[in-house]
């Protein structure tokens, strides 16, 4: 890890940094693609860095721009090369296919794994560049899987051209295919030439690359073999299981008749159940026994590791009979276009000594069942050697240097303010950095290295990992959750813990002579509730209550914690334990928190412009119970409110665009449905979609719902003992997540939020006001001609 200082005239901020790696793969809707992924982002991790998966999707001006230009392609390589047009169809239509050849329920199942756990983040083209100048990012990977296939408008961003060179590397990459079509040499002779460090997965890859540029590249194995075949079976060990013997059957594209016929005749002749996973071939007869079966990543290798024999025209279902030491039979794949792709099978098959594995040309599955199945472990063993090796060679090793104190990595501060308030000789302040987000700044001339700062900013509260019990809730006492930002479940359990003499403790906005702040404050009263109520978006400052609520605590008094995920467990770091009998805490599904002086500098922005100060000011409003999204200002001059909305505000727009939150919030530890308050909430916006029977029986006359996320024995402890005036009704926790991005990976930002923050500092929200109203007027035409594609 390396040592950074942070200096502010006499203030030091010393912290360990922790690296990011961005690995740029092919990663949605297949099996193999996504474990590849999966493996080397495990493997990444384990080396101490932080591990990104990249995707591309171009928005706004980017995706005009990227529209143009995939026009311009086709035209000009139509006209220079014979059967171009022909051909770009065809690979174009085969893309389609495959891209719905998956069933319904698997798709999703993959699309859930993809967001949950890869958490992949896709990006512009301007977003891009940005990231690849950010110098959080030591290197940009690029492999394995398809990533340089040349039977298709290339696309630069798979040969990280949007990084400086010498952040490039590629890992396993594969073409795909035998050679490389005329009208795309070039250009990939190119993009290769500019990568210093460079693998490949086939040895039809290596001919490629010689060919195209001279150079001789390293051949290495698919990344899936990174985790050995203990490390896969505990990965999939919640994958389904299956009662009766079965062959796997597993074909991205139809099966020959022939092939059918085979595996159907050896299923009966042994008494096999044939499992056809995935993809619904509509070629494969349902009188032939096959049984198509759905599932995510973990169902495959499980499916994989307990079959008796596993036919396939998979890459990497192969690969996967290997490491799992499961019998199989390849067949050749029947592709929807003309690039033969054997190759990678080809060069799997003999690196592993299974050549006369490939079903056809008179090779039937009665022929291969009985060869023996040889030891593969040590080829496994030396093909993984192999990638650590080269992995190794091409990151920077991470050693931690004697910088003390240690706290987190300016990229991962919270901003929780922990450490500020535990250090005994005030050697900590809070300070905002150019972004408006505070964070933490040493004097090292007070700091005697005691270590109480780094204690507490780095101990570990573990939190509960089962999935949680999920509902939707709302308060029944109508007056309250009218005051209440969505449900109401905060109010109706603060309410009751108050009524039974318990204090309640959540973020309110404060306004004074000083300005405005954002700050976590104690309710002991009905009344000292009602500004507790409602959302901000913003960043609160919670640390002033921690030693309050100690002290609470040893008393015996009930107390109830609300805040963000962040928040929740930076109150238990504080404490140093969670096991408190009389302690219950809620937090939410969160975006991502905007700094205090961003909030406090439009609040002023706003006060200027009316020539009156602000007074009061809500984020939200309900009318006749429904939640609007438009901010209520009240001004002490003035006796109306001024109700502006979304889209007329810039901090509203940079907020709901995901642009001007703290930079940690971009790799949150805590979007996911695992959280480590005892009970979740949040709005449920789409629950008449997800249940319209319970939202036509129950909830239509309702117009604010909340989702609740009980993780615990103590959050059933909450619910149960104040929740008297909630109405909750069970429903499936992984729709909940479906429906809310923010249990399922971080939020993202795009390159708007650097271009709003450069503005912001030198224009302040005067300017960043002017920006946005050119910035429709200039996207108006592209938006209208991208809506009538």
């Amino acid at each position: 890890m390396e040592a950074i200082i942070f200096t502010l005239e006499k203030w030091e901020f010393k912290y360990i940094r922790m690296k990011n790696i961005g690995l740029v793969t092919l990663y949605e809707r297949n099996y193999g693609s996504s474990l590849q992924c999966y493996a080397l982002k495990c493997t990444i991790e384990k080396m101490n860095y932080h591990c990104d998966v990249i995707g591309f999707s171009n928005q706004g001006v980017d995706k005009y721009l990227h529209y143009v230009g995939e026009l311009k392609t086709v035209a000009w390589n139509s006209l220079r090369y014979r059967g171009y047009y022909a051909d770009y169809r065809k690979t174009r239509s085969a893309r389609i296919h495959y891209s719905h050849s998956l069933s319904k329920e698997s798709a999703h199942r993959l699309w859930m794994f993809t967001e949950t756990v890869l958490q992949a983040q896709k990006f512009s083209s301007s977003t891009l560049r940005i990231l690849g100048n950010d110098n959080n990012y030591v290197r940009f990977i690029a492999g394995s899987d398809q990533v340089w296939n040349g039977h298709k408008n290339i696309n630069p961003n798979y040969f990280l051209r949007f990084a400086p060179e010498a952040k490039r590397m590629a890992l396993s990459a594969s073409f795909g295919a035998d050679s490389v079509p005329d009208y795309n040499r070039k250009q990939i002779s190119k993009y290769i030439s500019e990568i210093p460090d460079i693998s490949v997965r086939e040895v039809a890859g290596q001919r490629i690359i010689e060919d195209l540029t001279g150079r001789k590249v390293e051949l290495l194995s698919d990344p899936t073999v990174l985790l050995d075949a203990e490390e896969w079976r505990h990965f999939a060990h919640n994958g389904i299981r299956h009662s009766e013997p079965y062959i796997f059957a597993h074909f991205l594209d139809a099966p020959s008749d022939t092939v059918i016929n085979e595996i159907s005749s050896y299923a009966n002749e042994k008494g096999l159940d044939i499992l056809l996973f995935a993809y619904p071939h509509e070629e494969v007869d349902e009188d032939k026994h096959f049984k198509l079966v759905d599932g995510g990543p973990e169902d495959y290798v499980s499916l994989i590791d307990e079959a008796e024999f596993v036919c396939t025209d998979s890459f990497h279902s192969v690969l996967f009979s290997i490491n799992l030491e499961t019998k199989f039979i390849v067949y050749p794949r029947r592709y929807r276009h003309d690039h033969p792709q054997m190759s990678r099978i080809e060069t799997l098959l003999y690196k592993y000594g299974y050549t006369e594995r490939m079903g056809g040309a008179g090779t039937t599955i009665d022929a291969i069942a009985e060869m023996k199945f040889h030891d593969c472990k040590s080829i496994i063993a030396k093909e993984k050697e192999k990638l650590l090796t080269y992995l190794h060679k091409n990151l920077m090793p991470i050693s931690e240097n004697e910088v003390f104190p240690r706290l987190k990595d300016y990229n991962d501060c919270t901003g929780c303010g922990v450490c500020s308030i535990v250090c005994p000789h005030h050697a900590i302040t809070m300070q905002p950095d150019k972004n408006g987000s505070y964070s933490p700044v040493i004097s090292h001339e007070k700091c005697v290295k005691c270590g109480i700062c780094e204690k507490s900013c780095l101990r570990d509260i573990p939190m509960t990992v089962d999935y949680p019990q999920a509902f939707i809730g709302y308060n029944i006492d109508d007056m309250l959750a009218q005051q209440s930002a969505s449900g109401g479940i905060f109010s109706a359990i603060a309410a009751e813990i108050i009524q039974q003499g318990g204090i309640v403790y959540g973020a309110a906005i404060d306004f004074n002579r000083d300005g405005v702040q954002v700050i976590h404050k104690e309710a002991g009263k009905q009344e000292e509730l009602l500004p507790l109520l409602k959302s901000k978006y913003v960043q609160s400052e919670c640390s002033n209550v921690f030693k309050r609520i100690q002290q609470k605590l040893s008393d015996g008094v009930v107390v109830l914690f609300c805040g963000t995920s962040c928040q929740v467990n930076a109150l238990y770091r504080y404490l140093g334990k969670r096991e408190y009998r009389n302690l219950y805490t809620m937090d939410l599904i969160c975006h991502g928190v905007p700094g205090q002086k961003l909030f406090s500098d439009y609040i002023d922005y706003l006060g200027k412009k009316k020539g009156s100060r602000v007074k009061s000011f809500d984020f939200r409003t309900k009318r006749d119970g429904a939640i609007q999204y438009e901010m209520k200002v009240g001004y002490e001059d003035l006796e109306d409110y001024e109700y502006i909305q979304k889209m007329s505000s810039s901090y509203y727009r940079l907020f709901m665009s995901m642009n001007s939150y703290r930079i940690c919030c971009y790799h949150c530890e805590y979007a996911s449905l695992f959280k480590p308050a005892d009970i979740t909430v949040g709005d449920y916006f789409e629950i008449r979609d997800d249940y319209p029977d319970i939202y036509e029986r129950e909830l239509k006359d309702r117009y604010s719902i909340s989702s609740v996320l009980v993780h615990n024995s103590k959050g059933e402890e909450l619910v149960s003992r104040y929740g008297q005036n909630i109405r909750l009704i069970p429903v499936d926790a992984k729709k909940v997540q479906t429906s809310h991005g923010n249990l399922r990976k971080p939020s993202q930002y795009t390159s708007l939020r650097k271009t709003v923050f450069t503005i912001l500092q030198q224009s302040g929200f005067e300017g960043v006001e002017r920006y946005f109203k050119k910035r429709d007027v200039l996207l108006f035409f592209p938006k209208f001609l991208l809506n009538r594609k």
